[in-house]
């Protein structure tokens, strides 16, 4: 992921980590955060490009998004 060696390449990469409770205590709260998350995973993912980062495959987009519908409890 880093010190990528193609000439064009740019050798810095990142992750971020979200944490999100379960059982959320404002599933409203947790909606919205989801919300956001899903609009980042299908729409930003343009944005993405636009800005030369590369956005993420569409099977991961789903396995993220599947496990979101089976991990939060009260959040539709």
């Amino acid at each position: 992921m880093t010190d990528s060696p193609g000439a064009d390449a740019y050798p810095i990469a990142a992750t971020a980590f979200v944490l999100i409770p379960k059982a959320a205590k404002s599933p409203a709260r947790t909606k919205a955060a989801l919300e956001f998350f899903r609009w980042v995973l299908e729409s930003g993912q343009k944005s993405a490009t636009d800005l030369e980062y590369v956005p993420l495959p569409p099977d991961l987009v789903m396995q993220i998004e599947a496990y979101w519908k089976s991990a939060f409890i009260g959040v539709d």
